[in-house]
């Protein structure tokens, strides 16, 4: 089983998600950023449908500036709309790993305090 948190408004259609369980939906507030509040679902993703969902938020299903985090005990699937980056699943992160998914993020403007705060969100899941 795998876990996600996929910001609503990141997806072209949101509708992407009909097939998988959604645990909930809460707002996360980034005063400053645009949009302010994100809409941020926690999906459960079966083993033998995540690589589906992933190929669909990488090919179409994201908009451009966004990414969705997917991960399960041993590694953390970070989605962008044409590229998929794998950390392993551990505390903290392998730097170089992270290093290159932030200077990603930062061509897409995606700020790394996203990122970095990733560790966080899986935590208090």
């Amino acid at each position: 089983m795998y876990k996600a948190l996929i910001d609503r408004d990141s997806l072209v259609d949101p509708m992407v998600l009909s097939d998988y369980e959604i645990l909930s939906t809460y707002e996360e507030k980034w005063e400053g950023d645009e949009p302010e509040v994100l809409h941020i679902s926690k999906v459960i993703i079966p083993e033998g449908k995540v690589s589906g969902l992933i190929k669909i938020l990488s090919s179409h299903g994201l908009q451009e500036g966004w990414f969705a985090l997917v991960w399960n005990y041993s590694s953390a699937i970070v989605v962008f709309k044409d590229r998929v980056f794998t950390l392993q699943n551990k505390k903290p992160w392998n730097e170089a790993e992270l290093s290159e998914i932030m200077e990603y993020g930062k061509k897409n403007e995606i700020d790394k305090k996203y990122f970095l705060n990733m560790r966080s969100v899986m935590d208090t899941w």
